[in-house]
Parts: structure tokens; sequence; C-alpha cells
């Protein structure tokens, strides 16, 4: 498995022509030597993750995409902030 982020992407929006751009979307790499791989990008106050996997091992990405951000959206709820702040909201 492959876990690979992507720090300091832009901390302001970014728009094309009066588009605002809303997320940046990652293609994870797949070596062929490797089964899975969880690409992270950071935008503005938003952290954006692609799966990629073989599909002779994990058929269904999507899948483990909804269960990960399921448990994105339980960490949420249950995780205090360092600094004392508010929770997450999912």
């Amino acid at each position: 498995m492959v876990v690979s982020n992507i720090p300091g992407g832009p901390d302001k929006p970014l728009y094309l022509g009066r588009a605002r751009m809303t997320g940046a979307y990652t293609v994870p790499i797949l070596p062929p030597s490797h089964l899975v791989n969880f690409t992270l990008v950071s935008y503005v106050d938003r952290l954006c993750f692609g799966v990629g996997a073989a599909r002779n091992v994990i058929p269904d990405t999507a899948r483990i995409a909804e269960l990960a951000r399921q448990s994105f959206a339980e960490l949420a709820t249950t995780a205090v902030p360092h600094d004392g702040g508010e929770r997450l909201t999912p």
C-alpha cells in the first residue's frame, strides 16, 4: 500500500475566469508492485483524497472512499482540537 500526501496546496481559492475551483481531485499512480494507493492533497480548508487500487484485489474503490468518508465523519465528532476550539464538522 502507498499513502502519499501533497503538502502546501493553495490556501486561497483558485479561479478559472469567474468559476471557483471547489476541490483538488487526485489521480493516484499505482506502480505494478503496489495494490492500493491513497493520495491526499490540501486545498484551501479541505483535504481531498483519491483512491487507486488493483482491480483484481479491490474491485470497488468507490466503497473504500465511502468508508474513508464515514471514518472521517466519525473522527470529527469525537476529536478535540489541540487549540481548544470548536470540533470539526464533516
